[in-house]
């Protein structure tokens, strides 16, 4: 697979996810927001409530989930960034989702890669139990979350 072409796909994986995500976080009640400032990085996704009234420390939306999304074969470091990012943000639960069409070279490579990974990063999560509730999840289980919200049949990530 060409270079561009693969990273067109990519981009259209995530926009997929995050499209999923959007109108899930909708249907749940909650406000969505891409790209949100910790302060010290950016979270791709989260779902927040909007409060009426400011807390005192003058914040008015209240981060529940957040969402980081991979979309390729990266770094095991670059994946800890995610966890940093989403223990900054402070949700009521973080999740790293990871795009399975992104760990694609040969078949027995992309297997190896995202079993590797999702294996590494969620023993590094163990970690962190008690003091923040993270997930890792896959593209599939964002479209599966999506098709029960919405009584569909979307197979997108088949």
């Amino acid at each position: 697979m060409p270079i561009l072409e693969r990273k067109d796909k990519l981009k259209l994986y995530t926009k997929t996810v995050k499209n999923y995500l959007n109108k899930v976080g909708r249907k749940l009640g909650f406000q969505v927001k891409p790209e949100w400032n910790t302060g010290t990085g950016n979270v791709d996704l989260v779902w927040y409530k909007k409060l009426e009234i400011p807390l005192m420390n003058e914040k008015d939306s209240l981060p529940i989930v957040g969402f980081e999304i991979e979309s390729s074969d990266r770094r095991r470091k670059h994946l800890k960034g995610d966890v940093f990012n989403l223990l900054s943000l402070s949700p009521s639960l973080g999740v790293i989702i990871l795009i399975e069409k992104g760990f694609e070279g040969s078949e027995k490579k992309a297997e190896f890669d995202l079993k590797g990974n999702l294996v590494a990063i969620r023993k590094y999560i163990s970690g962190f139990r008690g003091v923040s509730r993270l997930e890792v999840w896959t593209a599939k289980e964002v479209e599966q979350l999506f098709n029960r919200a919405f009584r569909t049949k979307n197979n997108f990530f088949k």
